[in-house]
């Protein structure tokens, strides 16, 4: 397994991925690439596509390309909307100080004197050079790309204020699937019955089932409203929160 180091390291470039690109790439002889996301592709992926100047277009799905967490969220759980190498080391830090019981000084000294601690300390230095690193390939990503469909406004939004930008660039909502256009045709039902209200997903503070419940707790208990919730929680304490 690799160290967590290693891993954030690895997760955005893996040269040893190269030589099954290159082969994928020459079995395949794809005409053009349409990415939904680099995670464990890394840009690796990219970049050997590009040498070999195969149009490739990509549709971001997520802030991994901007946030070594993924979703853009604080350890506080307040959103971020800037990131950059100084704030996401001190988010990472909170993020593995927060998973600990106790943490000794050297943690808080990282914290709050990450120059200081970076001369002293070989990991804090190489995981400060790691993600300055990454803002820097991800930044280029957008360079090597032929174009970019942005699923919604906030996205591309999101991706310009942060210098993500692509020479061609095109709005492209996610169609509703077949299969479930047929339910724009299904009569209104009746008000009269039971409203079931369920939330499927990942139990954590960013996708908001805490909301659902703060809501139905401001409802009068007697309307016929039934709330199933469905998903797991890694946060303890969040779980508890919402039983």
């Amino acid at each position: 397994p690799l160290d967590p180091l290693e891993r954030l390291e690895k997760e955005s470039k893996e040269n040893r991925l190269r030589g099954l690109y290159e082969k994928l790439i020459d079995d395949e002889k794809p005409d053009v690439v349409h990415i939904f996301h680099l995670w464990r592709l890394t840009i690796t992926f990219v970049e050997e596509l590009h040498r070999r100047a195969i149009p490739t277009f990509f549709t971001p799905t997520d802030f991994w390309l901007l946030c070594p967490k993924y979703q853009l969220v604080k350890n506080n759980n307040m959103l971020c909307q800037s990131p950059n190498s100084a704030k996401c080391y001190n988010c990472l830090v909170d993020d593995y100080m927060g998973n600990l019981d106790n943490y000794s000084i050297v943690f808080k000294l990282a914290k709050r004197m990450p120059v200081y601690s970076a001369m002293l300390n070989n990991q804090v230095r190489l995981f400060q050079k790691i993600l300055k690193r990454r803002i820097g390939r991800h930044r280029r990503v957008f360079d090597m790309l032929s174009g970019v469909f942005w699923p919604n406004e906030f996205l591309k939004t999101l991706f310009h204020k942060n210098k993500l930008i692509n020479r061609l660039e095109k709005m492209s909502f996610f169609p509703v699937p077949e299969k479930a256009k047929g339910l724009f045709d299904l009569e209104r039902r009746k008000g009269d019955g039971v409203l079931n209200i369920t939330y499927i997903g990942t139990l954590r503070h960013s996708k908001g089932p805490h909301v659902l419940l703060e809501a139905m707790n401001q409802v009068d208990r007697s309307l016929p409203i039934q709330v199933s919730i469905w998903g797991a929680s890694i946060d303890p304490a969040y779980m508890e929160r919402l039983k």
